[in-house]
């Protein structure tokens, strides 16, 4: 279900590491186990989300200032596609592998999850694409550019928001379940 996206000459894509996850024989306890991972993972994609935010957020102020050099434009995409290829694809592919054996709502998390990296991945490959197409341009100038960056901005709050309250809402879960409480699911 993880796909990598191809724009052009993309340069950002989920690598698609699949891990297999083990259907459990019911016990509570290993359905916690596997709500306990997937949470880590959630916490793991909101980290990764703060820290493609803080360069988006660099980016998108450097796109409303003349004199930013190219190159540090170039710097602070090129950390995203490394956070968004090395961090958010691999943790997003193992929390898809265990989707099918966690309860709805977090499957459907995890679905608005992926959405929102899926929209901030195809914005990143086409800032790619339009800084370098307007080579010799000055970003800040570039129209095209600063649309992608501002929307990958948009795409990064999405995915923090959706990741910070899904995270939440799992530990908070972990927390009844070890206090005995009844769980819906």
């Amino acid at each position: 279900r993880l796909m990598a996206w191809v724009l052009g000459a993309a340069m950002v894509s989920f690598a698609s590491t699949p891990v297999e996850a083990r259907a459990g024989d019911g016990a509570p306890s290993t359905t916690m186990a596997l709500e306990a991972s997937a949470a880590d993972l959630v916490g793991q994609i909101d980290d990764v989300g703060h820290e493609i935010r803080y360069h988006l957020e660099r980016l998108h102020g450097f796109t409303r200032q003349v004199g930013v050099s190219s190159w540090t434009h170039y710097h602070h995409l090129q950390r995203v596609k490394m956070l968004v290829n090395d961090d958010l694809g691999p943790a997003l592919a193992r929390l898809t592998a265990m989707q099918e054996q966690l309860p709805g709502w977090k499957q459907a998390s995890i679905d608005r999850l992926f959405e929102a990296a899926r929209l901030l991945t195809a914005d990143v490959n086409s800032a790619f694409v339009a800084k370098n197409g307007a080579a010799g341009t000055e970003p800040a100038l570039n129209t095209e550019y600063r649309a992608f960056v501002a929307n990958t901005l948009d795409h990064a709050a999405s995915l923090i928001s959706t990741a910070d309250a899904a995270h939440d809402y799992a530990l908070a879960r972990l927390k009844a379940s070890r206090a005995g409480l009844p769980l819906a699911s």
